[in-house]
């Protein structure tokens, strides 16, 4: 065999290797980064159904047809076993605290056709606000089996406030959406017994619920360092953050590029930082898309975020223009600190401020409380909170009404159905540094 034939036979016999080896590795990059698209409900969904309803499978169904509830999101039926035939109702509700959206509640009730509640279990949260991590919900679904539109409980007071401290309105959000889905079941259970399997006229990728927030970790002011947090959820079980997962970050200033170095970290397993360090004055849009394959799945998600950089610090300057009622304050001096409390002057304005801390078992929160006055009496209170887990927001208008035009010299706390709701300890120590800072100004002779 001539030398030209042999190098030939070589060649080709490489590439052939190379070209199976490469076919192994794609199939097996494939294999991780890929999955074949489905039909109808995901083997997730089917599992999660499976835990409130003894079922070989479950299909959803079409209610296209019956009247329209915003709090119902699907229907499902249960095939096979021993629940064959079975209900189960997708609620959903978004959770509402203090006037603030906190997150949207996905919940699975399965229904007996006699219309008492067989199981429940939480889907998932989307758009989450740091407001579900109390586990009171999987704790506490025993309150609900075996009842019915006749006996189930509406009220969060009818359970033991010990097992939901701090977490009154997710509890309200739970309750209401047990009942909305008992009494859609009463009233449409022979609509929901006929109705079709849901056709899909496109193949879907199983659902990961791979979901990104984004939110600045602290006010900033010029000079400083912004800190954007990207909180990552995904399907339970699934891992938000690990080798498979790419966070990409782009960012504009007053809608040009923005030009400087971004630090990307990840913090843990369900969070990234974005750090944007010695930051000018502006409007900053970050954009953040997240891309994981792990397990299987493959699923991105994007948000965008905007925030405004000022020259001031607005952890100062937000609550001392609430406390004077001045919302062009941006610049003031300040008096050195006298038994913890500062005076600030803004013109021929002045106000105080001091420290305030609340706390119990499960939360504690510090605030810096600023008053002005009026005479002997109260002009305005703002209030920043400066750390701890608190989970709410102090409503200005709840500062507001309980404040101004009081005397200064006959502060006292509140009375029971005068504090926020929700937030007593909170109240009360915000009374007291209100208390605190009137016998300063007085002892001024103000």
């Amino acid at each position: 065999m001539k030398q030209s034939t042999k190098n030939f036979l070589s060649s080709s016999l490489a590439l052939t290797a190379f070209a199976l080896v490469a076919a192994v590795i794609l199939t097996a990059a494939n294999f991780f980064l890929y999955v074949e698209p489905v039909r109808g409900l995901t083997p997730e969904k089917k599992a999660r159904l499976a835990t409130i309803c003894d079922a070989t499978d479950f299909t959803e169904l079409d209610i296209s047809e019956l009247p329209e509830d915003a709090a119902i999101f699907a229907a499902y039926r249960a095939k096979g076993g021993k629940d064959d035939g079975m209900i189960i109702l997708e609620t959903k509700n978004d959770i509402i605290a203090k006037g603030v959206f906190r997150g949207t509640m996905y919940m699975l009730v399965a229904i007996k056709e006699d219309g008492t509640v067989n199981g429940i279990t939480t889907d998932r949260v989307e758009n989450d606000k740091g407001f579900f991590d109390n586990p009171l919900i999987d704790k506490n679904f025993g309150h609900f089996i075996g009842k019915g539109s006749d006996n189930l409980p509406s009220e969060t007071g009818e359970f033991n406030s010990e097992d939901y401290t701090n977490a009154t309105f997710t509890l309200q959000g739970l309750l209401d959406a047990v009942n909305k889905a008992v009494e859609y079941h009463q009233n449409n259970l022979d609509g929901l017994k006929t109705a079709p399997e849901k056709s899909y006229g496109e193949e879907v990728l199983p659902d990961v619920y791979l979901s990104i927030e984004l939110s600045l970790a602290s006010p900033v002011a010029e000079g400083g360092t912004a800190e954007i947090l990207v909180k990552m959820t995904g399907y339970e079980g699934f891992a938000p953050i690990g080798d498979n997962t790419v966070c990409e970050v782009s960012v504009t200033k007053d809608g040009a590029g923005y030009g400087k170095n971004i630090t990307i970290e990840s913090e843990n397993r369900v969070y990234y930082s974005i750090k944007l360090e010695d930051i000018e004055e502006g409007e900053y849009t970050v954009k953040v898309s997240v891309t994981s394959a792990a397990a299987g799945f493959i699923d991105r998600a994007v948000e965008e975020f905007s925030f405004m950089v000022y020259s001031y610090d607005p952890t100062i300057v937000n609550p001392l223009r609430a406390a004077l009622k001045d919302n062009t304050v941006t610049i003031y001096d300040v008096e050195g600190t006298v038994d913890g409390i500062k005076v600030y002057t803004v013109g021929e304005k002045k106000a105080y401020s001091g420290a305030a801390h609340a706390a119990d078992e499960n939360f504690s929160a510090d605030f810096m409380v600023y008053v002005s006055f009026d005479g002997q009496k109260i002009h305005g209170v703002g209030v920043y909170i400066t750390g701890g887990n608190d989970y709410f927001d102090i409503p200005q208008s709840w500062l507001d009404g309980f404040f101004d035009g009081k005397d200064a010299g006959n502060i006292e706390l509140p009375v029971s159905g005068e504090e926020m709701s929700g937030a007593t300890y909170s109240s009360n120590a915000i009374y007291n540094a209100v208390a605190k800072i009137c016998e300063y100004y007085l002892g001024l002779g103000g």
